[in-house]
């Protein structure tokens, strides 16, 4: 691999890339110190395409796929490099997944919503994934409307996920849109169950 010495000396160093999409068009140049991640190239991406850096991976020559938390110098790409930009499909469970993980903006839903992902999904949340504290199971009671015994909870909602979380800002987006029909909905009542958010492929 490339010496210390000289991986050192590239952080320093101004790259250059040039972002192409999957059929050859120019869609950015940009600038970036070499210390900087992949994550924040896909962020600058973001930024002029308007696709979540979430759902961008980026390629490079020969098809090897950049890497999030690496920099641009472990990476093992060069000063001036070019990588092509991929969008990665949205899940109809990626919102539901977002309420689970406590991640995402207002943005990022949004776009989202837009394209594909169902606000009013449910899934079953199984007790490997359940918060195990005891504050929690105590808000999970009261929330939830269900036991703290039993084994998984079946048609939760992105309300309830959010709720237990304590994710206020995805509460009150939720709440805002106007397509939302799960408020006033507890868990287990429903026969319409969307399965378990863990075991369904997509982007988020």
């Amino acid at each position: 691999g490339m010496p210390l010495s000289c991986r050192r000396s590239m952080a320093f160093q101004t790259f250059s890339v040039q972002v192409r999409s999957l059929g050859g068009e120019a869609i950015a140049k940009l600038q970036l110190p070499g210390s900087a991640l992949v994550a924040e190239l896909q962020g600058a991406v973001a930024q002029t395409t308007g696709v979540p850096g979430s759902y961008i991976k980026l390629v490079v020559e020969g098809g090897r796929q950049l890497k999030e938390a690496e920099t641009l110098v472990a990476s093992g790409v060069g000063p001036d490099f070019e990588a092509t930009f991929l969008v990665l499909p949205v899940h109809r469970l990626d919102f539901v997944r977002a309420c689970r993980d406590g991640r995402g903006d207002a943005v990022t839903w949004n776009y989202m919503i837009a394209n594909g992902a169902d606000i009013n999904a449910l899934c079953t949340l199984s007790e490997k994934q359940r918060p195990q504290e005891p504050y929690m199971k105590h808000v999970l009671h009261r929330v939830l409307a269900t036991g703290s015994v039993v084994p998984y909870m079946k048609n939760v909602s992105a309300l309830h996920l959010a709720a237990h979380r304590g994710f206020y800002k995805a509460c009150v987006f939720l709440l805002e849109q106007e397509t939302f029909r799960r408020v006033n909905e507890v868990t287990g009542t429903h026969h319409d169950n969307e399965g378990d958010p863990e075991e369904d492929g997509g982007g988020w």
